[in-house]
């Protein structure tokens, strides 16, 4: 009897040991060590030993670097042995020609800010990723939500994603440290099959918390949304807003900070004169920080949400005497690399 119970005993523990080494052998997780191409082993570091993804016990892919994905090269991951992949980048992943990416269902891409998936001149695959039976991004304009545009993050990607086919147009976000609480603001220019808003803080400009869900408003009218965070501002913190649509897509938009001496975004930036003369139709845009000069861009929309003017700023001050703007109600929306400046302009 006891032996009998011992040898029980026994097997179970060697099943249990199995288990346990069959999931790290399918849990394994492979980082980029140096830019280079998916195929080399050189490119890699992975948990044990050395197969280039995609392998069957391949699940955690981390890519800091530039790779390329070689030419006709097609990483199918063997959907029978693996529940999902998930593909983590801050670096520039490229689709050499007819290189494909094939992904199980619940798989998911996420490139971060900085991030990039792109592809080499001249590539004429039809589906370059594939997730879950589903082309995601290609070149094939039949494919629902393919576009042969480059994918710059924040984005997430996954079998549901349409990247061509973004849920909003954000004309501006911006927020602002008052008594104790900080007002956030923003407004979108269209809503085409979209759900709701997420609005998530972060204090190190890297890990976000999500704070609560707004309803989108629909339309493609120019719509404004407020939110509240009841959060005493203490040191320089960052917001930003995630947008899902009614598939399930998401679109991360640009962060903004809020510091704690109640100064906004918007003191960053000074626009005059306001209202603009008709005769003149000159608008001056003073950044206020020389290193503002190199990375910043004013994009102005009219009532309906259209752009009707956009222009990259060169420097500290920039003069605009050809905006032609015929009279009436305009928005602003000036971006720089502490955030985002928006403001109503008047033509007269």
């Amino acid at each position: 009897m006891i032996r009998n119970i011992y040898v029980g005993m026994k097997q179970i523990f060697i099943f249990i040991a199995f288990l346990l080494i069959s999931y790290q052998i399918k849990s394994q997780t492979c980082v980029t060590i140096a830019d280079g191409s998916w195929t080399d082993p050189s490119t890699w570091s992975c948990d044990v030993g050395f197969t280039p993804p995609p392998d069957n016990s391949i699940v955690n892919i981390i890519i800091g670097h530039s790779v390329l994905i070689p030419n006709g090269e097609v990483l199918d991951f063997d959907p029978s042995s693996l529940e999902e992949v998930s593909i983590t980048s801050t670096g520039v992943i490229t689709f050499d020609n007819n290189s494909q990416l094939v992904m199980p269902s619940g798989s998911e891409i996420f490139v971060e800010d900085g991030g990039e998936i792109t592809t080499t001149p001249g590539n004429s695959a039809k589906t370059l990723i594939q997730i879950g039976g589903n082309g995601i991004w290609g070149r094939d304009k039949s494919c629902d939500g393919c576009t042969d545009d480059p994918l710059m993050g924040p984005i997430v990607l996954d079998q549901y994603s349409t990247p061509g086919q973004l849920p909003v147009e954000l004309i501006y976000f911006d927020g602002e440290n008052i008594n104790g609480q900080v007002e956030l603001n923003w407004s979108t220019a269209s809503e085409e099959n979209f759900n709701f808003f997420t609005v998530e803080r972060s204090l190190d400009g890297v890990e976000f918390i999500p704070l609560g869900d707004m309803l989108g408003i629909g339309g493609d009218q120019i719509n404004n949304y407020s939110y509240t965070d009841d959060f005493d501002v203490d040191q320089t913190t960052y917001y930003r807003l995630k947008a899902t649509d009614f598939d399930g897509f998401i679109e991360y938009h640009p962060t903004i900070a809020v510091y704690p001496s109640g100064k906004s975004t918007n003191e960053e930036v000074s626009v005059y004169p306001n209202p603009i003369r008709k005769t003149n139709n000159e608008l001056v845009i003073d950044l206020k920080n020389s290193d503002f000069s190199s990375n910043s861009s004013i994009v102005i929309f009219n009532t309906s949400g259209q752009i009707v003017f956009e222009k990259t700023l060169h420097s500290k001050v920039t003069v605009i005497n050809d905006l032609a703007l015929e009279s009436g109600i305009y928005v602003a929306r000036i971006q720089h690399p502490k955030g985002q400046y928006t403001t109503k302009l008047a033509v007269e």
